[in-house]
Parts: C-alpha cells; structure tokens; sequence
C-alpha cells in the first residue's frame, strides 16, 4: 500500500526497527568480547608470571647441578687417585715376600673395586653433564614460552581496542538510524 510519499511507511518502519535491533545485537556482542579479551589478558599475564617463577627454580635447579658435577668430577679424580695408591700398594707388596699372597690377593680386589668405582664415578659425572645441559634447553624454551606469552596478551589488548572501537561505532550508527526512523516517522504522519 503506498501512503503520500510512494513509501510504505510500516515497513519502512519495520525495517528500521529491525536494523537498529541487530545493531544493538551486535554492540552487545562487542562488548562480550572486549570482555572476554580482557579475562584474556589477564591469563597471559599470570601465564607470564607463572614461566618467570618456572624459569627461576630451573636456574636454580642448574646451578645445584652444576655444582653437583663440579662435587662430582672432584671425586672422581680422588677415586683414580685411591686407584693409582692401591696399585702402588700391590706392587709394594708384590716385592715384600711371597708369604703376604693373601695380602696381595685382597689388595688385588680392592683395586678392581676401586676401579669400577672410578669407572661408574665417570659415568655418573657424563650423565649430570648431559642433564645439565638438557636443563639449560629447558631453560631457553621457558623463555621463549614467556616471550609468546607477552606477546599474545599484548595482541588481546589491541584486539580489546578494536572491539572497544567497533562497539562504540555500532553504537553511533543505532542511534543514526534511530534519529531517520523518527524523521521518516513524522514525514509520514505529517
């Protein structure tokens, strides 16, 4: 049905209506997000922390290693020394008297202990070097994970921004709409 105008101005109406229903539908929305961008945020900043402290205790964890490894070298050179004594000392016995075999036997034992004692000693000191090194691996990646993390909270504030910005720009164009409804409106009743 056309009025003065040529306009229908129910559905003209209708359609204004419904245009600034989604327009508030989606300025709601924005702002849903913003806020789910905050809480976002907020995340990847405790997230932040949380690598720092990580990172922290991993340092700290390889300096004890480190030291460990250091206390671990030393006794293995000590232990090479008790071997090269217990060699010495077989071979003192060895040229003392034959009536010493029993002596010489234990002594004998003795240095083959201490030998794979001194063998596991270097073992033990390679296994802690190659831990150490896997923790300052560790390390890195820690910092790196920190890194992203600052990174992606500083990405949810700008995204925020640019929700806080578009809302305000939905918000602008609905009461736009708002104010032609009522223009058209009293065009049609007047």
């Amino acid at each position: 049905m056309r009025n003065n105008g040529g306009f229908d101005s129910d559905a003209s109406m209708r359609q204004v209506d419904a245009v600034a229903r989604s327009l508030r539908q989606t300025a709601e929305r924005a702002q849903q997000i913003e806020q789910a961008a905050t809480r976002l945020a907020g995340a990847g900043t405790e997230h932040a922390a949380g690598v720092d402290h990580a990172r922290g205790a991993i340092e700290s964890i390889l300096a004890s290693i480190e030291e460990t490894a250091t206390a671990s070298e030393q006794l293995t050179r000590s232990q090479s020394g008790v071997a090269g004594g217990a060699r010495d000392l077989n071979q003192a016995l060895e040229t003392s008297a034959s009536g010493l075999q029993e002596v010489t036997a234990s002594v004998v034992a003795v240095r083959k202990d201490a030998e794979l004692l001194a063998k596991s000693a270097d073992a033990t000191a390679s296994t802690l070097e190659e831990t150490a090194r896997s923790i300052k691996g560790m390390s890195l990646n820690a910092a790196q994970l920190g890194s992203a993390s600052q990174q992606l909270a500083a990405a949810a504030t700008e995204t925020s921004a640019s929700v806080n910005d578009a809302a305000a720009r939905g918000a602008e164009a609905a009461a736009m709409i708002e104010e032609v409804a009522a223009t058209v409106e009293e065009m049609s009743a007047g």
